[in-house]
């Protein structure tokens, strides 16, 4: 019985020893697989088990294993769409901000630091009513209508066709705003400063064109009427008149040729006078002008020249620009109240065209004299505008410059502050072809006047009456027609 004991004990414990190694080493794979999954090993593999509780045990950790791997997976998704949503973020153009619920900053990019010309120390301190207060105390407003900024207008929910628009700082912003569900706010600031400027260019060019119309319109009409007075002047017999009436008809002549010279300002405004352009080296003109102008300016006002060389030929009316230079000139002797420097200045340049970009020739007019205001600067093209005394200019020198020079396919600006100066830019086309040889003939005049016939078309009968006895009287045949189609018709027959 007790050697019986004996072997029972004995094949008792070696089965425990059997099931001890057998349950430990099955609880050990376990332990190891979690044991390096914890470390980050995602590749691990728990052998297959029994159907028992550990087998259980191992099942529950080849799902777990499973859900790691796919939490990792979302987690690196998501990481790496958070670099591409933070990357975008800091890279926008637009100034962003985020606040939460209590209107305290949470999240902002570079940019809506820097259109608010804050420090990130100073922004990071702002809540939404600090930002309005501290927006207020620099003198921010709305643009276009001067009114204060205040949280109100701030947090108020607007169109997208009617933003808020806050002028500051020398600089027009666009403020947006988006609510997020959990109350917090999304400010969009978009900065409109130069798109504003496009804007205001594009209607004074638009005013401009339409002045230009109305000028051209009533200054043609009103030169066909001079036409007609001092064509019946020139044509009276001034010798049946008495002393007293040739007199008063001179003073009458006199009077309608002054007009006549207006109604040229006038067209030249409107781009509509005759030119006759031609290619000449602008530095030449330049020299020989102020050698010219600089008689008539005062002794204490120098003219100093800062010309580049080798500059291409410009393609324009000479005349009517060495016209234009005197006007510009004389207005810089204004502004400098008889004393002071003026520098003309020369150089090629590269402007953008729609679509294509243009070499010209750009002459600056420099003085450091009175300067302008932005309300003056935005009016002196303006026909019959002036900021002189009365009498003392007739406010179209300037508009007959801008007239000339955009008809002329140029283009003219101003730059100017207040006590600081002012800057014409002249920009000038190139001359596309230049005649180099110096002998090419010049056409005669024919003196046999009477030997031509002149085909007249005028649709103003009094104009064509006075034009076909001044024909006449200078020895010319004249056919005259009242309309385009009847002339040529009577080319048309052989005529």
């Amino acid at each position: 019985i007790l050697l019986f004991s004996l072997f029972i004990i004995g094949l008792i414990i070696i089965w425990g020893i059997y099931l001890y190694q057998l349950i430990g080493y099955r609880l050990s794979s376990i332990t190891q697989a979690l044991i390096r999954l914890s470390q980050g090993d995602k590749n691990i593999i728990v052998p297959q088990q029994a159907e028992d509780e550990i087998g259980e045990l191992a099942r529950a950790f080849d799902i777990f294993h499973q859900n790691v791997i796919k939490l990792d997976y979302a987690d690196a998704l998501l990481k790496e769409k958070s670099e591409l949503l933070e990357q975008t973020f800091l890279a926008m153009r637009d100034g962003l901000a985020i606040f939460d619920v209590k209107q305290k900053l949470v999240s902002y990019n570079a940019q809506f630091m820097q259109l608010l010309n804050l420090t990130e120390k100073q922004l990071l301190s702002y809540t939404m009513p600090q930002l309005a207060t501290f927006l207020s105390n620099r003198h921010a407003s709305i643009y276009g209508l001067q009114i204060p900024i205040n949280l109100t207008y701030l947090l108020e929910m607007r169109s997208e066709q009617e933003p808020l628009e806050i002028e500051y700082n020398h600089s027009i912003f666009e403020w947006r705003i988006s609510m997020l569900q959990d109350g917090g706010l999304v400010v969009f600031l978009i900065d409109r400063t130069q798109r504003k400027k496009l804007e205001i260019d594009l209607a004074h060019s638009q005013k401009m064109r339409t002045i230009g119309h109305l000028t051209g319109g009533i200054a043609h009409d009103f030169n066909n009427l001079l036409a007609v007075i001092i064509g019946n002047l020139d044509l009276i017999d001034s010798a049946s008149l008495t002393e007293k009436q040739a007199k008063r008809i001179q003073n009458a002549l006199k009077a309608a040729e002054n007009s006549a010279t207006l109604t040229q300002r006038l067209l030249a405004y409107a781009r509509k006078q005759p030119l006759h352009p031609s290619a000449f080296d602008i530095n030449q003109l330049l020299c020989e002008f102020t050698d010219l102008i600089e008689h008539t300016l005062s002794p204490t006002i120098k003219v100093r020249l800062d010309l580049a060389e080798n500059l291409p030929f410009v393609y324009m009316d000479r005349n009517q620009l060495e016209t234009a230079l005197v006007n510009l000139l004389l207005n810089a002797k204004d502004a400098l109240n008889s004393e002071g420097e003026i520098i003309i200045r020369s150089t090629q340049l590269i402007v953008e065209r729609t679509y294509q970009q243009e070499k010209m020739i750009q002459i600056e007019i420099i003085n450091n004299g009175c300067g302008m205001d932005q309300q003056t600067q935005n009016r002196i093209f303006e026909p019959f505008f002036t900021t002189k005394k009365h009498g003392k200019g007739s406010g179209l020198g300037l508009s007959m410059v801008y007239g000339f020079i955009r008809q002329s396919k140029g283009r003219i600006s101003v730059q100017s502050s207040l006590g600081k100066g002012t800057t014409v830019n002249l920009q000038l086309p190139l001359a596309q072809q230049i005649q180099t040889s110096m002998g090419t003939n010049i056409a005669q005049q024919v003196s046999e006047r009477f030997l031509y016939s002149i085909l007249l078309v005028e649709d103003q009968h009094s104009l064509r009456e006075i034009l076909e006895e001044q024909l006449q009287s200078a020895s010319y045949q004249t056919i005259s027609f009242e309309n385009a189609e009847s002339a040529i018709e009577y080319l048309k027959c052989g005529h």
